[in-house]
């Protein structure tokens, strides 16, 4: 059974979460499918999939 989750840790989610800053793409379902399944592939969350990929490309290109 899933642990329920508290009050205390959702105020701290909440709070942790006002700190992030977004960045919105718009892709053609057809790709949105490809990303989905690379990073399923990868075994990892989209989102993730995208920033290591974004990583990686900075760094590759020696860009920052």
């Amino acid at each position: 059974m899933p642990k329920k989750t508290t009050e205390a840790q959702k105020k701290a989610s909440l709070k942790y979460q006002r700190k992030l800053a977004g960045i919105a793409i718009k892709v053609q379902p057809e790709q949105r499918d490809k990303y989905n399944a690379a990073a399923a592939a990868a075994g990892v969350p989209l989102r993730q999939f995208i920033l290591q990929a974004l990583d990686e490309k900075i760094q590759r290109d020696n860009l920052l």
